[in-house]
């Protein structure tokens, strides 16, 4: 093989030489090209329209906590500010210890559980009883409960105060709620064992403690303490169907205090509270916190995500500013709420239809007020049946005008009146008068002893 002409060689490093600078500007063309293919494209523009939204809806939730972090610019101890707004006499710290002294292993929380479900159908519905081992067994397992939760009486109010960890409260209201029912399960397993006055003794206490859950530090709380309550009059309500309380107890349950008129303000005082703490260290805010209505698709281009079907790649084009804006307009709605409030104004006035909170809590109020009513009929009609005395029913329909006091086959009847004064102020719709009796049951007391 003849060596490489040299001539050649030369001619080619030249011609080589001189296309570097058209293949430099080749590439650059290129670049510019797929930058302007990418600025000009409908991803990038509905990106941008998208954090535009998000950006401002932001901002708003941000203008909003800043307005109500200065409602409370004189607080300078959190923890101090929870316990000032509790009475004197406050027992939350105890019946918080008391709660976690009502835990059990998991196989007999496990056998408790069912066993709540077995109580619950013997005592409403007249279901199959649970078998008396059983029954005693569970009176034995949760005696030392009961009798610790004796001492809780002699305290005012036993709601609860949040732990702080980290600069933030932590009230776990839930975790009342198992410790409560046990109290109404026994009750429930002595009246199947016969043995009543203990039924009423316990559930007496049951209504000692619901009455002192007056002052929370949460809504949710608020609803736990409704809840309870809700079982101890329907709880009572049955057992009266069987048994005659003990006199003492009547007299107690003739006179139940009202709710307090001041709760509706002081449950938005706290609400606000905890959206102010929540801005107390605003740099290291967790936005995904803030989107409290659905999951947090703010990062850029997040919709572009391979895992999202096409439903789910639109909504995470529109929920994230929709869901900003949405917590924005509670938290604004809560600040002018209590504005109105401090003002004389109504408690119904809620304005934000997307969230019902308050205006369902005022209905739920005035449900209780009307178990409360209903409780108080019976106890009085009771103490006329164990006092051997005719009821005053003129003066009780005086009394108490959203009830009435029919006498039917040998009973006081006192039930709630069906209506429009009532079913206009409470949540649920009843299309029917049956209906309604289904949820507000009457109240059954022999007319003789």
């Amino acid at each position: 093989m003849n060596p490489p002409d040299e001539k050649a060689i030369a001619e080619l490093n030249a011609a080589e030489q001189g296309r570097k600078p058209r293949g430099k500007w080749r590439v650059i063309f290129s670049v510019v090209l797929i930058l302007l293919i990418i600025l000009g494209s409908p991803i990038l523009i509905i990106e941008l329209h998208r954090q535009a939204k998000i950006s401002e809806a932001e901002d708003d939730i941000i203008q909003e906590g800043e307005l109500i972090k200065a409602r409370f610019a004189t607080v300078d101890d959190w923890p101090e500010w929870f316990r000032d707004r509790k009475p004197k006499n406050w027992g939350g710290d105890r019946f918080s210890a008391w709660t976690k002294n009502c835990e059990f292993a998991p196989e007999i929380k496990e056998r408790h559980d069912e066993l709540d479900t077995l109580l619950a159908d013997a005592f409403h519905r007249a279901g199959d009883r649970p078998e008396r081992q059983e029954l005693e067994q569970f009176l034995s397992e949760t005696a030392p409960a009961y009798e610790s939760a004796l001492a809780l009486r002699r305290y005012d109010c036993l709601s609860l105060v949040p732990e702080f960890k980290d600069g933030m409260p932590d009230v776990n209201a839930l975790e009342v709620l198992q410790p409560l029912r046990l109290l109404i399960m026994r009750s429930h397993a002595h009246a199947l064992l016969g043995n009543y006055t203990e039924a009423w003794t316990g559930l007496n206490l049951s209504m000692q403690i619901s009455l002192k859950l007056t002052h929370p530090s949460s809504l949710v709380e608020h609803m736990v303490a409704f809840g309870h309550e809700h079982w101890v009059h329907e709880t009572a309500r049955q057992l009266r169907e069987w048994s005659t309380p003990p006199h003492q107890i009547a007299e107690d349950w003739a006179s139940l205090p009202s709710l307090r008129d001041e709760i509706t303000l002081e449950l938005v005082e706290a609400e606000l509270a905890w959206i102010s703490l929540l801005f107390e260290d605003f740099e290291n805010i967790e936005w995904d916190y803030l989107y409290m209505w659905g999951e947090d698709n703010r990062g850029w281009f997040a919709f572009l995500d391979p895992s999202l079907d096409w439903n789910e790649r639109k909504e995470s084009i529109e929920n994230p500013a929709n869901l900003a804006r949405l917590t924005a307009d509670w938290f604004r709605e809560l600040r002018e709420y209590a504005d109105r409030l401090e003002a004389g104004g109504d408690p119904r006035d809620w304005r934000n239809e997307n969230f019902d909170y308050f205006k369902d809590l005022v209905t739920r109020s005035f449900e209780i007020e009307l178990r409360r009513e209903s409780t108080e009929l019976m106890a009085k009609l009771t103490l006329a049946q164990l006092d051997g005395a005719e009821p005053d029913v003129t003066g009780l329909a005086t009394e108490y005008p959203h009830h009435e006091v029919l006498m039917h086959d040998g009973h006081w009847i006192a039930r709630v009146k069906y209506t429009k004064a009532v079913t206009d102020n409470i949540e649920k719709t009843y299309e029917t008068k049956a209906e309604f009796y289904e949820f507000f049951k009457p109240n059954r007391v022999p007319t003789q002893r």
